[in-house]
Formats: structure tokens, C-alpha cells, sequence
């Protein structure tokens, strides 16, 4: 089977074509720009086109499913008489009121676009969504047969997202020097990730203020960054409240960290809780689906209320910094989850399997 990925976000190489490679399905790849412009947009469009009509891939595959050279890549699969196949990775029609709310919507607010695009729901030999809490969002929106969406987990790399030798020396490395880290790790991209940030934030302050051993690491970067710096400028003024900003490597922060708190309201099977348990660490997350579909609670973290306030938080927070051996065994079976379920030769399967289905 030879599958051709059009279009394809730079990270498909490591979520998708590296995963189909490894159990021995041939890739070939029409990357596409992550956030185009419009020059960029026709661009793609014409080469997911061209591409599709002139390849001899046996289905085609987009992972960046709301865009109009996806529509394109749709298009010139059908009139090949290929499959054409989505990976769907979030909850489009959420993200594009994030959009709406922050005027960046552009001409794929329009009507007619947003019917382009769920057309091409329709019309899929298949759908498969990163997660069965996305798949039950995606059926709240557009009507389909369910089973043609099958859902197969993200691709987490398990070697590069490991436990560390020595967490002491990474933690040296990095310049920290307090005996406890708590890592928060978002993309700061959508108004209501940062938004569940900022419920939390409280916690987290209250946290720093009561243990003179703990310092909380806010890292990622993105276009709502600099409103929630200057949203929250008093609650962000501590000296063990750092803000590292983006974070090369960012798997050695985890590997440092004591436990990695992750709060979000839009999701849907969020990267950072499966990378923090390949590095063994313990997770916390709030009560939102997409957060606690693979969490075992009390086992491999433990899920706070969406609305808790810090004298709720601070207990699980003071349990797991407190407890070395508690966070030794939940990290050790959140492990041990992402190595069964996550790891790339098992997702590779699954989306090999999902794709010859359609053939």
C-alpha cells in the first residue's frame, strides 16, 4: 500500500509518515504551510491538486482537514477515483469561533467555506479522529455514519520522550536550581486553552507563595502569549512563577519536573499529558473529556474540578510534591500506557490497518 499524505502540516512527517513507515507502508508527503497566507494558500492548493491527480499512491490522506488545499487534495483524489481519507486532529468547528472571537477568520468564515469543508466530511472513505472523545464532537456537528470514523490515537516518539538518567542533572543543565519543578506546557494558541490557563493560574501562584522549594515553569509560545502576559501581570510577578517562553527540547523540562499540570478547554487529544507520562511523570489535569480520556485517576495523575479553586488544588499539588514514590509509580504506569498505546509502531498499525480498510 503506498499512501500519499496532501495536504500535510510539517508535523505529519513525525505523527503520520514516520508511524506508516515503520510497520512498512510507503509514504509520500505534499507538505503544505502551516499558517498560510493567501499567496501561500492558492500555492498549496494548486500543488495538493496537482499532486493528488498525478500520483500513483494507492489513497490520499490529509491531516489538516478544515483548508482549502485539503479541498483541492479532495478533489483531485476523486477525480483519480482514489480513496480520500481525513485525519482529523481537532475539533475544527471550536477552533474556528476561537478564530471568529479574535477577527482572524478570513474567507474561510464564509458560508459557502465552511459547506466546502464539511463536504469533505461527507464524501471521506473514512474518518479518523485522534481520539473517541473527538469523534462523538465531530458527530455533534456534522451527520455521517459513524462507522466510517474510526478513531487512532496521536504518535508519541517514546525515545525521545523517555525519563532521564539523572533528572538532578538535566535540571542543572537547564539552570534551575530549586528542589522542585512544575512544569505547565501549552501552545498559547486558541483564546480558550489560555483561558483554562488562567483559571488555574490562582492555584499555581498560591503554590509558589507557600513552598519556598517550588518553582512553577510556564513554557510554549503562540499569538495569545502576549495577552495573557499582560492580562495577568500581577499573578505572573513572583520570582518561582518563570516564564521560559518556547523551549527547545522540551522533553528535558519534563524529565526535570516534579509533575506537569495541563489545563485546557479545547482539545482534543492534547500532546503534552502523553509526552510528561513518556517521561514518567505524573500528570494533573482538569475536568474536560479530551483531558481525561486516557487518565486513570489516582494511577497516572490525578483530574481536578473545571472550576476548582486553589484550597482544592493545592492538596493533590502538596501529595505529589511531597510523595517521591507516589510520583516514582504514577509516572512509571503512565509510562507504560504510552508505550502500548501511543508508541509510533503501534499507531502505524492502526492507521495501516484503517487505510487498507478502505481499499
Amino acid at each position: 500500500m503506498r499512501v500519499l499524505i496532501a495536504p500535510a502540516a510539517r508535523r505529519a512527517r513525525v505523527k503520520i509518515a514516520e508511524p506508516l513507515q515503520r510497520v512498512g507502508v510507503e509514504v509520500e508527503m505534499c507538505v503544505a504551510s502551516d499558517t498560510p497566507h493567501k499567496g501561500e494558500l492558492l500555492r498549496d492548493a494548486i500543488a495538493g491538486l496537482t499532486r493528488t491527480a498525478i500520483s500513483t499512491a494507492d489513497v490520499v490522506l490529509t491531516d489538516m482537514v478544515m483548508t482549502f488545499p485539503a479541498v483541492a487534495a479532495s478533489l483531485g483524489a476523486s477525480l483519480r477515483g482514489r480513496p480520500f481519507v481525513l485525519r482529523p486532529r481537532g475539533d475544527w468547528w471550536q477552533e474556528h469561533e476561537d478564530l471568529r472571537l479574535r477577527g482572524e477568520l478570513g474567507l474561510a468564515g464564509s458560508r459557502w467555506a465552511v459547506e466546502l469543508f464539511e463536504d469533505c466530511f461527507r464524501s471521506a472513505a473514512a474518518i479518523l479522529p485522534v481520539s473517541e472523545t473527538l469523534k462523538q464532537m465531530l458527530l455533534e456537528h456534522i451527520v455521517v455514519d459513524p462507522n466510517r470514523m474510526i478513531p487512532v490515537p496521536i504518535a508519541i516518539n517514546t525515545e525521545r520522550f523517555r525519563p532521564a538518567r539523572d533528572p538532578a542533572v538535566v535540571k542543572r543543565e537547564l539552570g534551575y536550581k530549586h528542589e522542585h519543578i512544575v512544569a505547565l506546557v501549552t501552545n498559547f494558541t486558541f483564546l480558550k486553552k489560555v483561558a483554562a490557563v488562567e483559571r488555574f493560574l490562582p492555584a499555581l501562584r498560591a503554590l509558589v507563595e507557600q513552598r519556598e522549594d517550588t518553582a512553577v515553569v510556564i513554557a510554549g509560545d503562540g499569538d495569545v502569549r502576549p495577552n495573557f502576559m499582560a492580562g495577568n501581570r500581577d499573578l505572573l510577578n513572583h520570582p518561582r512563577l518563570i516564564l521560559a517562553g518556547y523551549v527547545d527540547r522540551i522533553e528535558r523540562l519534563y524529565q526535570c519536573s516534579d509533575f506537569v499540570p495541563f489545563f485546557s478547554f479545547l482539545d482534543a487529544c492534547p500532546n503534552v499529558p502523553l509526552e510528561a507520562w513518556a517521561c514518567a511523570r505524573p500528570v494533573v489535569v482538569n475536568d474536560y473529556p479530551p483531558l481525561t480520556e486516557h487518565l486513570r485517576e489516582s494511577e497516572t495523575g490525578y483530574v481536578v474540578a473545571n472550576n476548582a479553586d486553589p484550597h482544592e488544588c493545592l492538596p493533590i499539588f502538596n501529595r505529589l510534591l511531597d510523595d517521591a514514590e507516589l510520583r516514582r509509580t504514577m509516572g512509571e504506569r503512565g509510562r507504560k500506557l504510552v508505550t502500548q498505546t501511543f508508541a509510533p509502531e503501534v499507531v502505524g498499525q492502526r492507521l495501516a490497518e484503517a487505510l487498507e480498510g478502505v481499499l
